[in-house]
């Protein structure tokens, strides 16, 4: 009757006290022309004649944005469209910085198909003509779905009229993240310590601000763990994916 009753403490990662925070800064590092190829591609686009798009109030350049979980956040988008021998291809520009060829074809049910022709991931819009010539629709990355884009047709004759659609795109877009980028590989792990992967020219990847070291993954494989985690995967510190919080941020980078 005079014993003290006590209650047992079961420690899980969610009760656990930390031994501190950090945070993940979300860039995107990367190098922005993979290969020789595709900057001759970038060249011919720049130098020759653009070819606009054969569909209604069709235009060979458009602006807007594309988002899909492997990105994590919504990011400009810019195409640039031409044709080689009967053939569409172009090339899309995604964060302002990282460039690929693209192919440009129509599927049996009408809809408009654009997948990249380089790079380790398999990137695919697919979508249709909207109003006043947007082009709207699905993002597949890697064979997964779940993304979406939209991207509005650039056709102005003066460079006034091209300011204000710019703005138009922008206030019509939203919110898009804004990306660093890193040239070369140097500095960085062989390997992202999740997947075992080697970093690659046109990854993306986070790195978090863990009080022993900066630890770099692919931003696709951090943002996954973090679903079902609350620590780094190798310190196991408090990891804040929110940029407002006061501990820090994850950065993001595209090689």
């Amino acid at each position: 009757s005079g014993k003290r009753r006590c209650t047992p403490i079961v420690w899980s990662e969610s009760t656990m006290p930390p031994r501190s925070s950090s945070s993940l800064t979300s860039k995107v590092i990367m190098q922005p022309l993979a290969d020789e190829s595709c900057a001759e591609i970038s060249k011919a686009l720049t130098e020759t004649q653009l070819h606009p798009l054969p569909v209604p109030r069709g235009a060979a350049k458009y602006v807007g944005w594309v988002e899909h979980r492997d990105l994590g956040s919504r990011m400009r988008m810019q195409l640039r469209v031409t044709c080689t021998d009967g053939q569409w291809q172009g090339e899309w520009e995604v964060a302002g910085h990282q460039r690929e060829r693209v192919s440009i074809c129509f599927s049996s049910d009408g809809q408009l198909v654009i997948r990249n022709q380089e790079g380790r991931h398999c990137s695919e819009l697919r979508g249709q003509v909207c109003s006043r010539g947007k082009l709207s629709g699905a993002v597949r990355q890697d064979g997964v779905g779940g993304g979406t884009f939209s991207l509005w047709p650039m056709r102005c004759r003066s460079a006034f009229q091209q300011q204000l659609r710019t703005w138009y795109v922008a206030l019509r877009s939203g919110p898009c993240e804004k990306l660093s980028t890193c040239g070369v590989t140097e500095g960085l792990p062989s390997e992202c310590p999740i997947c075992l992967e080697c970093f690659a020219p046109g990854d993306m990847v986070s790195e978090t601000c863990c009080p022993s070291s900066r630890h770099v993954f692919h931003r696709r494989c951090i943002q996954r763990w973090l679903e079902s985690h609350r620590t780094c995967p190798l310190c196991r510190t408090i990891v804040h994916t929110d940029v407002q919080e006061e501990h820090g941020t994850v950065h993001e980078y595209v090689l």
